[in-house]
């Protein structure tokens, strides 16, 4: 892990990562909380952080919810993201340029029975690589270019090439 940050101003509640770096690492989170009442108190967090570089390689990462019998799971051969922009007042989310490539990805639902075909509740993506730019997600809006996406599902669908835009109000 490599991390540089010159800037974080806390009276103003904002910080820029100037570059971040991971290798070689992996990260397991298993929620151990119970299947409860849903928690309705806020917290105030209207920290602005921005993200001018990040880049991973060989990467993996693993949710686990039991209760909700939630499983994701990524690997992430390469990723590099520049001018990324996290406004959690607002919450309001934005990526300038994302390059993903020799990556794949899992989604399970292991409390459904699995389906012939497409089962989009157990999703196991490979030979993930992509290209975006302009990504920005708010409650109001959702923006982004598809410059490039390939990627072959356990099902046998195979993406050679997408490319487009996407907006949403």
């Amino acid at each position: 892990l490599y991390a540089r940050i010159d800037r974080v101003d806390l009276s103003a509640e904002h910080a820029t990562l100037n570059r971040v770096e991971l290798a070689d690492g992996s990260l397991r989170y298993v929620s151990t909380a119970p299947d409860s009442e849903e928690d309705t108190t806020t917290t105030d967090l209207p920290w602005v952080i921005d993200l001018e570089q990040l880049a991973l390689d060989r990467v993996s990462v693993e949710l686990l919810m039991p209760a909700d019998s939630l499983r994701l799971q990524t690997e992430v051969g390469k990723a590099r993201l520049q001018d990324g922009h996290i406004d959690l007042g607002q919450a309001a989310y934005g990526i300038g340029r994302l390059e993903l490539s020799q990556s794949a990805f899992a989604y399970d639902l292991d409390n459904q029975d699995r389906a012939a075909g497409l089962d989009v509740m157990h999703v196991r993506l490979s030979q993930l690589e992509t290209r975006l730019s302009d990504l920005y997600y708010s409650e109001e809006r959702l923006a982004g270019s598809v410059e490039q996406l390939s990627l072959a599902e356990a099902s046998g669908l195979q993406i050679e090439s997408l490319t487009g835009s996407v907006r949403g109000d």
